[in-house]
């Protein structure tokens, strides 16, 4: 199985690397400011432990997608982007994804810098945008009746 990438010393802080499979295998300084989970609670785990439920499927084709054909609707643009903190909120991520490559040129992963917590949303849009995904976490913290 291949390691996947791994971040450079230069911007290893503000990364998260993933091989092809999703599976984090580096988990940066910054990974940790914005989501709350250190290196040793990452590394190891699909990237959907920060992606909202209801955005995992929609993920999982753009990446396999990514993976297959080696390219990216935006690769390096900065996004904003719904994310899962570790105490289960959803908050915006900025950052930049790129796919890596192999020496000999296949993808092997992606990787993803951090650049911080983006401002808030605000707006109907924006909150119109964001209703399913707090709609699906409220349904996923729901205890079961006993």
């Amino acid at each position: 199985m291949a390691t996947g990438p791994v971040a450079s010393d230069e911007q290893g802080h503000q990364t998260i690397t993933s091989d092809r499979e999703g599976v984090i295998r580096h988990w940066g300084r910054e990974a940790e400011k914005v989501f709350g989970y250190t290196p040793d609670e990452a590394i190891g785990r699909k990237v959907d432990l920060i992606i909202p439920t209801v955005l995992q499927g929609r993920h999982w084709r753009g990446f396999e997608k990514a993976i297959e054909t080696g390219r990216m609707k935006r690769p390096g643009k900065t996004l904003k982007i719904p994310a899962v903190h570790k105490d289960g909120t959803i908050i915006p991520f900025r950052g930049s994804l790129v796919l890596s490559h192999a020496a000999d040129g296949n993808v092997d992963g992606a990787v993803a810098t951090v650049l911080g917590r983006g401002p808030a949303w605000r707006g109907t849009a924006w909150r119109v945008v964001l209703a399913p995904l707090n709609l699906g976490q409220l349904f996923k913290r729901r205890k079961p009746v006993e």
